[in-house]
């Protein structure tokens, strides 16, 4: 399962990937519009948007890409994250 998150912090990457890597997920974390952020949300089998910390313009990007994978966190919170992407495995 590939998860993409949208926004957060920078200091959340390293601490995501290495919960990613124990749990066998494959993890992009975007916190700022690129090229490939297209084709990272076209990709992702879910995209979790921190609303609280993403610019519109990647809000807008994700939702084109993919609107119906799109989950919406109001928390900034790196275990509110992580308690997302468990109940996505869950769910999966």
């Amino acid at each position: 399962m590939t998860v993409a998150v949208v926004g957060g912090h920078d200091r959340f990457k390293p601490q995501l990937e290495e919960y990613a890597k124990e749990n066998k997920l494959k993890l992009r974390f975007v916190n700022r519009w690129s090229p490939q952020a297209s084709y990272i949300f076209s990709s992702a089998d879910y995209i979790i948007i921190i609303t609280g910390c993403v610019s519109h313009e990647l809000v807008k990007l994700a939702k084109s890409c993919g609107k119906k994978k799109c989950i919406f966190c109001r928390s900034k919170g790196l275990c509110r994250i992580k308690k997302l992407i468990n109940q996505l495995k869950v769910d999966a």
